[in-house]
């Protein structure tokens, strides 16, 4: 007989505030609330026209429907943060080592690549030195849903 698999064969941690985020990471409505983020950013990267989002030339329109690119923008941001902070709730949980080598490491590196690639996007002033162009990053945005096949 198998026991359980993934983030449920874990041991609660002792120390409260891991105790906290442990309960709240392997709650099952929390990864259903993370696809559905993950639903989401998936349906507005495949409303966005990459030609022009952002132009100051050309207004950012989302392609397929009228909305303000700016609303687009915003909604990018929070679910960043909003991956951001799974990140660091199950690095919390688990702990570095556990994160990147427990049951879901997997799927956990590629999360925290992606979050990573994600406030490089956003914040791209920062890198402006590199003598690259940082269009690219757009591309780890399209590994979310990956996660959904784990």
């Amino acid at each position: 007989a198998r026991g359980p698999r993934g983030s449920a064969a874990r041991k609660c941690p002792r120390n409260l505030a891991r105790a906290a985020s442990f309960k709240l990471v392997t709650h099952r409505h929390f990864d259903n609330f993370i696809l559905l983020c993950i639903g989401i950013n998936c349906i507005l990267m495949a409303c966005e026209d990459p030609v022009t989002a952002g132009d100051d030339d050309v207004k950012g329109n989302l392609h397929y429907i009228p909305l303000d690119y700016s609303y687009s923008l915003l909604a990018n941001y929070v679910l960043l943060m909003i991956f951001t902070a799974e990140m660091l709730l199950k690095n919390l949980a688990f702990t570095p080592w556990g994160y990147f080598w427990g049951a879901d490491g997997n799927w956990n590196s590629l999360d925290f690549f992606v979050v990573v690639f994600g406030w490089m996007e956003e914040y791209p002033e920062y890198l402006a030195e590199m003598p690259l162009n940082l269009s690219f990053l757009r591309v780890f945005r399209s590994f979310r849903p990956l996660r959904t096949l784990g």
